[in-house]
């Protein structure tokens, strides 16, 4: 019998809990997505949260600290650079992004365009740092006349480059494309869009937005449960692991989501499978209510993933275990448009780890320190330059 049996793995997508040190280059600075929410809505009820220490993490008001804890819990920063889920994804799985759109962000862009001018053979009218694509009135004429595609590039890490409709032929449009793909994947940029417009001053029409991401390569958590033949299940809205291992179940929403793990946890108990991994992102919360700037609706949810925990806990062998963070954040009542880089919560939960008052595993560098915490439960063969925690965990089991 293995110590641990079943680990799920849970991404609640937009929590946070304080900037990082480094969070004024990428965004706003004063960002903890939990406190500030707390102090705009208030009486927020996470009673299971709070049993596994998430007050004990962050100032959340109507959460009260908790001595005794039946979790692990701490918080946890991200060594890659950048701000988006798709990065915080590949960290979570063992994989650290470097960029030099980051490294070199003064010099980047014009390095950028000059190279993507040569390789083309095509002059552009460019702008740094615009967050819409008001370039377009900026250089709308410039744009008719010398016909020059528009390119600007924002801090989220994202080039977008717009070309009126039918003022470039499609050879034109797909051969630029090429070139701007290419260099993004040397530059470390994450998203290239390609948006075709029409319309007038003021006035404009997209008719089409083609999405080209980046695609991080490297050995990954998933190479390390692969020849231990332990399966690997993913229950997403959208899947950001490709591995050929994972088994991925589509959800359309949180709610469905969770019921889904559910369900597996129960067809995993009747095989008498011994050992198994699970992967649940919840995005509800930014999808939805981030984005309409719905900080009510935030909370409300927040307290209906609470209430589901009851049922996750319940579903649970005494030798499984549950970790629950995020991989992005963005706080809504700052500025419910961008994200922020902030610290993000820890928790980690087992009914074979006698907690008490001996929960707090403090402040972590990175999310690789889940993956090789989660490498070392399973004895795995790959390390991924994160710090694992699970030799302090152990001693309390």
């Amino acid at each position: 019998m293995h110590l641990v049996q079943k680990t799920i793995l849970l991404n609640i997508d937009s929590i946070g809990v304080g900037d990082l040190p480094d969070s004024s280059f990428y965004a706003i600075q004063g960002a903890s997505n939990l406190s500030n929410l707390s102090k705009k809505i208030r009486n927020i009820k996470l009673p299971n949260l709070a049993n596994l220490g998430l007050g004990n993490i962050t100032v959340i008001d109507g959460l009260e600290r908790k001595e005794d804890t039946i979790g692990f819990y701490g918080k946890i920063g991200r060594a890659s650079d950048g701000t988006d889920t798709r990065i915080g994804h590949w960290e979570l799985s063992g994989l650290k992004f470097e960029s030099l759109f980051y490294t070199n962000y003064s010099t980047f862009f014009d390095d950028f365009m000059n190279e993507l001018s040569r390789r083309s053979g095509q002059k552009f009218l460019y702008r740094m740092d615009f967050r819409d694509n008001s370039i377009i009135n900026l250089y709308y004429s410039d744009h008719i006349s010398e016909k020059q595609p528009l390119v600007f590039v924002d801090k989220m890490g994202t080039v977008v480059i717009l070309f009126f409709e039918n003022l470039f032929t499609r050879e034109i449009i797909d051969t630029i494309t090429q070139h701007a793909q290419h260099l993004c994947e040397y530059y470390g940029i994450l998203q290239l869009q390609i948006q075709i417009f029409n319309g007038s001053f003021n006035n404009f029409t997209y008719l089409d937005t083609k999405h080209y991401y980046l695609n991080n390569k490297g050995v990954t958590l998933f190479d390390g449960l692969s020849p231990f033949e332990i399966p690997v299940y993913s229950i997403a809205k959208n899947n950001f692991f490709t591995h050929k291992s994972i088994q991925t179940i589509k959800s359309e929403n949180d709610i469905e989501a969770l019921n889904k793990l559910i369900q597996l946890l129960d067809i995993i108990n009747r095989k008498k499978m011994e050992q198994a991994f699970i992967y649940i992102h919840l995005t509800d919360l930014t999808d939805i209510y981030v984005k309409n700037n719905d900080m009510k609706g935030y909370a409300t949810h927040l307290e209906e993933l609470d209430k589901f925990l009851s049922k996750i806990f319940r579903a649970m062998n005494t030798a499984d275990m549950l970790f629950i963070t995020s991989t992005s954040s963005c706080d809504p009542v700052l500025n419910h448009k961008i994200s922020s880089r902030e610290y993000f919560p820890l928790i980690v939960y087992s009914r074979i780890l006698q907690v008490r008052s001996r929960g707090n595993i403090g402040v972590r560098r990175s999310l690789l320190d889940i993956s090789d915490t989660i490498s070392d439960i399973y004895s795995l063969d790959y390390k991924f330059g994160g710090d694992s925690f699970w030799s302090y965990m152990v001693r309390h089991v």
